[in-house]
């Protein structure tokens, strides 16, 4: 996009006022077509020989330049049912024409009308006249501009545009309305990555050999995958009382037809049964489980969400409590071995030899499932799990390491080792993350290490940007005049999108004369007062993930 300027005298702008007639009982075609063709070719000639002489001037032939902003509209986050009120300042301040859609004379040829001194203010709202009322009250006085929106609502978000316009120029000011949600019922989509993680949503491939449930909702936008999220997790210990089990999590997107949500105990895919019941409704994942035992039920739960782009993992400890009051285990550190030999011992009536000295049994620590490798994308979860035996031994002792050194200790980190599950998991994951992770395992009887690699990968946008509309060169602009650049761009409400405009190759001096809107689709620059320094050559850049 080009612009030019130059020393032209003015530069001629019509404004165009189109009014059907529709009233009832009277026709509004001629019943002379002929005749009212030659009156309107003479009307025309007479238009075109007094309009030079009337171009710029008022009643009292005072000349007036075109209107330029020099203070350009405010951007405004606003609550829903509060007042929005945007302000600029215009100049020729003392044009007595200077009204909200006043003009002054008509000349009309046809349905056109061009007036002699019209300078009027109109506002529109992404591109679309925006209609005054008791709710929306535009005004304009000695030079400043104002509009007023009461108990705003999330349809009035937008672009919000000020054209000033007379027959010597126009001048354009943008603003951006952004509306919050009131508390209640939010029908704004609540994605972390608004509505273009949400238009992201795609069918995804049935896949998992347990429990799975599948969400029956088919209206689902055809625009790409997005990995699973955990809205709300699982706690970290569990304890079914009364012989009942209740866990509860969400999960997003609840409305992809084609997502599975399984089910594992203590590493193994969780077996159906009348007794055990998973359910899921509008997001909400639920398992109830019914005559609950700590020899069969308890251990380590996991709720894994998975499509095709990923998968998200929530893990839960469940132990059982005891339902009669006396516990009639053994406490003896050998079980019932050692009851036994106590018992013998007490027939034959003399004390057990001492056995300090005899060799403890036992074995060394062995990772029946190891580690597996993870990628995973900035902010995200990354989800370690593997077996290890001996499920039951009191001594053994873990420790973590990153790329060969201690793990730090972090608010961010979750470790479980449990009924032989071992899972270590990270929130928020950012580059720093990256590297190996190796999980020793110490008794004494031996050592056992596993480890795996975790690689943070770039996340990329599902759609590229794209302009929908173009620059339009602008040539012969006189000095102090006023110019507006538009364009269309996509995807819209995208949360990595970034916008850049530049003059010559090089980035837009910080000025007060220059404002930019990037939002709602669009792609605003507003120039007041232009000189010679504004011309050349105008880039606008996109870009994404």
């Amino acid at each position: 996009m080009i612009l030019h300027q130059n020393v032209h005298p003015f530069v001629v702008c019509y404004h165009h006022l189109t009014a059907p007639l529709d009233i009832p009982n009277i026709s509004a075609s001629s019943q002379n077509p002929t005749a009212l063709q030659r009156i309107q070719e003479l009307e025309a000639e007479k238009l075109n020989a007094n309009l030079p002489e009337m171009m710029d001037t008022d009643e009292q032939g005072t000349k007036f330049e075109a209107p330029k902003f020099t203070a350009h509209l405010n951007d405004v986050d606003c609550e829903e049912e509060g007042t929005a009120r945007f302000e600029c300042h215009l100049e020729p301040n003392n044009d007595p024409s200077m009204k909200i859609g006043r003009a002054s004379r008509f000349f009309c040829q046809r349905n056109v009308c061009s007036p002699t001194s019209l300078t009027c203010l109109e506002w529109k709202l992404n591109d679309k006249p925006l209609s005054s009322g008791s709710r929306i009250v535009p005004s304009s006085d000695f030079g400043f501009v104002n509009l007023e929106i009461q108990n705003v609502k999330p349809s009035d978000a937008g672009v919000i545009k000020c054209v000033a316009s007379n027959l010597t120029g126009s001048a354009t000011t943008s603003g951006a309305l952004k509306v919050n949600p009131a508390s209640g019922i939010v029908s704004a989509t609540q994605h972390p990555k608004g509505q273009s993680g949400l238009e992201s949503i795609n069918k995804m491939e049935a896949g998992g050999v347990s429990i799975s449930l599948h969400l029956q909702d088919a209206a689902l936008p055809a625009a790409g995958l997005e990995k699973p999220v955990f809205t709300t997790g699982l706690p970290t210990e569990v304890c079914a009382a009364d012989g009942r089990l209740h866990l509860e999590c969400n999960v997003e997107p609840k409305s992809d037809p084609d997502l599975k949500v399984n089910w594992y105990h203590n590493g193994l895919p969780l077996a159906s049964g009348s007794r055990i019941k998973p359910a899921i409704d509008f997001g909400l994942v639920t398992l109830d489980i019914a005559d609950v035992s700590a020899e069969r039920d308890a251990g380590v739960y996991t709720c894994k969400a998975i499509n095709k782009a990923g998968e998200a993992v929530v893990f839960t400890t469940v132990t059982c409590e005891s339902t009669s009051g006396l516990d009639l285990d053994t406490k003896h550190p050998k079980g019932e071995e050692g009851l036994d030999a106590i018992n013998k011992f007490e027939a034959k009536g003399q004390l057990p030899e001492d056995d300090a000295h005899e060799p403890e049994k036992g074995e060394a620590p062995k990772f029946v499932t190891p580690f597996k490798d993870v990628e995973t994308t900035e902010g995200d979860k990354a989800y370690f799990e593997a077996k290890l035996e001996p499920k039951n031994d009191s001594k053994l002792k873990l420790e973590w390491q990153l790329n060969g050194k201690p793990l730090m200790e972090s608010s961010r980190y979750k470790m479980v080792h449990s009924f032989g599950m071992v899972i270590f998991e990270i929130g928020n994951v950012g580059n720093t993350d990256a590297g190996e992770y190796t999980c020793i395992a110490t008794n004494a009887f031996g050592t056992a290490s596993s480890a795996a690699e975790l690689k943070f990968v770039e996340e990329k946008s599902a759609q590229c940007p794209k302009f929908t509309d173009k620059l339009e060169d602008m040539f012969d602009l006189k000095d102090g005049a006023s110019v507006h650049l538009q364009a269309g761009l996509t995807p819209v409400n995208d949360p990595d999108l970034k916008v850049e405009w530049t003059l010559n190759g090089r980035p837009l001096p910080v000025s007060s004369r220059l404002k930019t809107v990037a939002d709602f689709g669009y792609v605003m620059l507003d120039i007041s007062s232009m000189d010679s320094r504004d011309s050349g050559v105008y880039a606008c850049r996109a870009w994404n993930k």
